[in-house]
């Protein structure tokens, strides 16, 4: 039906009877209207992708995040069964410094108990 309004307009436009209609922008509104349908259905994919890729992302960061802590945590498990067995001495000052950023950074600087 849309095609067939479109045809009309041409031949409408192509003849040289004066007319209030301004046929032209007709079609010129069709065509856009075409382009836009056309252009809108390919960027709805590409913005689906997009959406797709950060979630994506966001999921990967989340899972470095945790795959960090979880080793944080057994690096802390593994000082803190040496500070058991040998004492506070036998500790190095990285060992010691590597204690005080993870419990910084894994308890937000509130007390762990």
């Amino acid at each position: 039906m849309v095609l067939g309004f479109a045809v009309i307009a041409f031949f409408a436009s192509l003849s040289a009877s004066i007319s209030t209609v301004s046929h032209i922008t007709h079609l010129s509104g069709m065509i856009i209207g075409i382009i836009f349908i056309l252009f809108n259905s390919r960027w709805r994919h590409i913005r689906l992708w997009y959406i797709k890729m950060r979630f994506k992302s966001a999921h990967i960061k989340q899972n470095m995040q945790k795959d960090e802590e979880i080793q944080t945590k057994m690096t802390v498990d593994k000082i803190l069964d040496k500070l058991n067995d040998q004492g506070w001495e036998s500790l190095t000052s990285q060992e010691e410094e590597f204690l005080t950023r993870a419990s910084k950074r894994l308890f937000d600087d509130r007390s762990p108990n």
